[in-house]
């Protein structure tokens, strides 16, 4: 490629320039363009087709089609005008989403209800009320110690106890939607701790760190430390959860059923203000009613929700 403070044929002032000169530069112009296109090409290693290739090496078209549907149904959110934003609501103060949809959004307030879950730190397993939640498949029993009684095993905490259905989310949609990426030399405890980062990060609020909770499998065998790569067959088998209800304004009292807290169908008591066409504003116009016989241990102070917004 001829240097580009070189001319391609040198001038000296007052030279007289021929149309066979200006044939010849158009010449010389015409093959470094043509060295340089042909360069760029040689100096491909790999094609996209070629990384494309890769990536479907084993898949059947069926297969190559489901997960393209998965693909697609997980990005829809993304580019219809939808919105999910999680927040603390405290009394009387006004919480304010900058949507920046241009638009009045529908808005849904879902109230995150608590759930009691087996939690490990630092070696230390404990049975918390918890708002989000990380844990294996395998965990639909997990065996738990409090202090002073006898061992007892715990039913899983990600099915609903009246309809059986799973409440989970595979944690790997959860951090593609939180933008997290996981090289395979990537440990756990990396993954995870750029995934709260992230969840708790704007739109959303910060959440105390008493809210979120992994399980005992997260810590077993080296277990923080433990791979992406070393977790391949593991990966789609780690579950997000947590327990968005929509509120209807009824009345009523909640109970405890056992070790499950079952909240009132009570009014979350959110107010909803349509500030222009790029935010909005919530507020929690009166403490948020309990369940009848709250555990000690039941936050009473916030309320946490999830906002759906949608134009």
């Amino acid at each position: 490629m001829t240097d580009q403070n070189t001319p391609y044929v040198s001038y000296n002032p007052g030279d007289l320039i021929t149309a066979g000169d200006s044939i010849r530069l158009q010449l010389l112009i015409k093959k470094d363009i043509g060295d340089q296109i042909k360069a760029a090409i040689d100096g491909l290693t790999r094609v996209a087709q070629a990384q494309d290739a890769e990536k479907l090496a084993g898949l059947t078209p069926d297969a190559l089609a489901a997960q393209v549907l998965e693909y697609v149904q997980r990005q829809l959110p993304k580019r219809t005008g939808y919105l999910s934003v999680l927040r603390r609501l405290e009394v009387g103060k006004e919480s304010v989403i900058d949507h920046r949809l241009g638009a009045w959004p529908l808005v849904s307030v879902f109230q995150l209800d608590y759930f009691r879950v087996v939690a490990s730190e630092d070696g230390h397993v404990f049975n918390p009320l918890a708002t989000f939640y990380l844990h294996h498949s395998s965990e639909s029993r997990i065996r738990f110690r409090p202090e002073n009684t006898p061992a007892s095993d715990l039913e899983s905490v990600d099915v609903d106890p009246v309809a059986g259905h799973p409440y989970h989310i595979p944690w790997r949609h959860m951090l593609e939607l939180y933008g997290v990426e996981t090289p395979e030399d990537a440990t756990l405890s990396e993954v995870e701790s750029e995934f709260w980062s992230r969840f708790n990060a704007a739109p959303n609020d910060r959440f105390d760190d008493d809210q979120y909770f992994h399980s005992p499998w997260f810590d077993r065998c080296c277990g923080e430390r433990r791979t992406v790569r070393q977790l391949s067959r593991d990966w789609d088998n780690i579950y997000f959860q947590m327990r968005p209800r929509l509120t209807l304004n009824l009345t009523g009292t909640g109970e405890q059923e056992g070790t499950s807290v079952l909240p009132p169908p009570a009014p979350s008591e959110v107010q909803v203000v349509q500030f222009g066409l790029q935010s909005i504003g919530l507020t929690l116009l009166k403490a948020p009613q309990l369940p009848a016989s709250p555990p000690t241990d039941f936050p009473t102070e916030h309320l946490k929700v999830l906002v759906l917004l949608k134009v």
